[in-house]
């Protein structure tokens, strides 16, 4: 598994939202120079959280983006189901994928699929207020 770099600009852009909650929609403008994305890259990002509900957008004057919710009812699992193709380790694991003929005699099977609740559990624990906590050596996130 590999996770994008829309997967991670997504991460980017909501931490970013997280810690400017207090002031209302925020420009696109504002989120793309403070996280150094282009704003047509962007755009394609913010489409896809409004569009699944997790932020709000308002247009015209005094509008931008906004987190629908508390940071901490963000699932990182959450952000990333929407950017990625698939968060499974290999292919006969991930939630869609035609039924294996090889399965019955899978030797790796288990290990696929324990990988896979492993990176689920994992990723469905750490939120968006998680990853706004600064750490011991700075205050600065690079994702």
């Amino acid at each position: 598994m590999l996770i994008s770099t829309k997967g991670r600009y997504a991460l980017r852009v909501m931490i970013d939202l997280a810690e400017h909650q207090s002031e209302g929609f925020i420009p696109l403008k504002v989120i793309a120079e403070r996280q150094e994305i282009s704003e047509k890259y962007l755009e394609s990002i913010m489409k896809l959280l409004v569009k699944s509900y997790l932020v709000n957008g308002l247009r015209g004057k005094g509008g931008g983006y906004r987190l629908t919710k508390a940071p901490e009812q963000y699932a990182v699992s959450d952000i990333l189901q929407l950017t990625e193709e698939s968060l499974a380790p290999v292919a006969c694991v991930d939630p869609g994928a035609s039924s294996c003929p090889r399965m019955a005699e899978c030797r790796t099977i288990s290990l696929w699929q324990g990988l896979n609740r492993v990176i689920r559990e994992y990723l469905g624990s750490v939120t968006i207020a998680d990853l706004m906590k600064s750490n011991a050596d700075g205050d600065n996130y690079v994702i």
